[in-house]
């Protein structure tokens, strides 16, 4: 599927995604896991202004229409034909049970990487951990405690936003 075509598809209640062509129908989000975006996105707002950060914001990254559960745009983000394009500076996704399968989860850390995201996060509610993925560096960081993000100056207490259960 093209994103042209995507642009037609039916309204649906649930958010859908584009990726590498496929459609893509979210499950609902559990309380838990809303509570961790909302965490994420009150904490970015402490450092970042409030227009750039986002909870389930859509984004139109060249064939590809992804929606991260949490991101900061970028200060001069271009907007074309009323879509925000390109990827956010930073993308934040909860790894759910049955949201996005690990194959998707990595494509889409993938894609914000390759088209100008600087940090990518995966958190694992359940393991309570979160993978930090960043252009230009081969491996990811394994997070369990507290994590210095440089690009925002922002400590995020990984423990304190998981205790939002």
């Amino acid at each position: 599927m093209t994103f042209a075509e995507f642009e037609k598809t039916p309204y649906s209640e649930l958010p859908q995604e584009l990726l590498d062509g496929q459609l893509i129908t979210l499950t609902p989000r559990k309380l838990f896991d809303e509570k961790l975006i909302r965490g994420f996105r009150g904490l970015f707002c402490t450092v970042c202004n409030r227009n750039l950060v986002w909870s389930k914001r859509g984004f139109h990254i060249g064939p590809h229409w992804l929606i991260p559960d949490a991101s900061v745009e970028w200060p001069d983000q271009p907007v074309i034909d009323g879509y925000v394009c390109g990827a956010p500076m930073i993308a934040v996704e909860v790894a759910s049970n049955k949201r996005n399968d690990a194959e998707q989860l990595d494509r889409k850390i993938q894609i914000y990487l390759a088209e100008g995201a600087v940090e990518a996060w995966v958190v694992f509610p359940q393991t309570r951990s979160m993978m930090i993925f960043r252009r230009n560096t081969d491996q990811p960081l394994r997070v369990t405690r507290t994590y210095d993000c440089k690009t925002l100056n922002l400590t995020i207490d990984l423990e304190k936003i998981l205790a939002a259960e």
